[in-house]
């Protein structure tokens, strides 16, 4: 049981953005864009990502949009909102996808569906966020850690 609840805590915020893990790991899942494009696109720099490698939220705005950037390109984000849909799609080519995983998913998605900003790096920061506490609310261990201010 402890097993399928840090996967799906994993999976629930890993498979949203796959920030930490692509930073680390950049090749974790077929669907994984190019992370260097990214980081390129939006100027951060090595420090800005830093503490995504120790599975801390962003801290600066380079973070943020890189973040946002991944989501975007993966269509787990579209015009500064949380996309369901993409992030469904994502989810279900997970080698640990199961239907019960799915159903708390999809509880959380509902939760985080209005989120937004003008600013889209604010909004895809807001979204993790809220990713974040949906799956903490539930009870599932979360790999990130807010930043310390």
């Amino acid at each position: 049981m402890e097993k399928y609840i840090f996967v799906l805590s994993s999976v629930i915020l890993v498979a949203f953005l796959s920030f930490s893990t692509v930073v680390a790991h950049p090749r974790a899942h077929p669907n994984f864009p190019d992370f260097e494009e990214c980081k390129t696109a939006e100027k951060a720099t090595d420090d800005d990502l830093k503490s995504l490698k120790d599975f801390n939220l962003p801290k600066t705005r380079g973070a943020k949009c890189v973040m946002t950037c991944l989501g975007e390109k993966t269509k787990k984000i579209a015009d500064n909102k949380l996309n369901p849909e993409g992030v469904t799609n994502w989810f279900k080519v997970s080698p640990d996808y199961t239907e019960q995983m799915q159903q708390t998913v999809n509880e959380i998605l509902e939760e985080c569906r209005n989120i937004t900003d003008q600013d889209r790096c604010e909004a895809g920061f807001k979204i993790l966020e809220c990713l974040k506490d949906g799956a903490m609310k539930r009870g599932l261990k979360v790999p990130f850690k807010r930043p310390s201010q």
